[in-house]
């Protein structure tokens, strides 16, 4: 068996300038006053695209007021380099925590499914 690091490791901040350009961003779009549920949007960012800088695809959650906070991926840069330990890590999930609801949601890479747990079930679950 062969394990490779994920692609989007860069053992360094210049080889991650010099890694090809992303073709999609993701940000979070809040409902400040809580009547609608906040959603993630992923962005078009690829030069010369037909949809470049629009948001081409919305994941909306199923419950109101959660407001989203900070959001990364499931395995930090440093977490997917080969002499952690960890080659056969990869960036699968984006985690975003409700700071009101204390809900956790993982959205899978391409932003296309979602799954929230209740703070009680992830204690439950994750031994917390």
């Amino acid at each position: 068996m062969t394990t490779r690091p994920d692609p989007t490791f860069h053992a360094s901040p210049k080889l991650a300038m010099e890694a090809p350009q992303e073709n999609f961003a993701y940000t979070l779009l809040l409902s400040p006053d809580f009547s609608k549920p906040d959603a993630l949007a992923v962005i078009d960012v690829k030069p010369g695209s037909p949809t470049f800088s629009q948001i081409v695809h919305t994941v909306t959650m199923p419950n109101k007021g959660d407001e989203f906070h900070h959001f990364g991926w499931n395995a930090c840069s440093s977490a997917l380099s080969p002499l952690t330990g960890h080659a056969f890590l990869e960036r699968r999930y984006l985690i975003i925590p409700g700071l009101r609801s204390s809900r956790i949601y993982g959205c899978g890479y391409e932003a296309r499914s979602h799954q929230g747990n209740d703070s009680q079930d992830h204690r439950t679950r994750g031994g917390a």
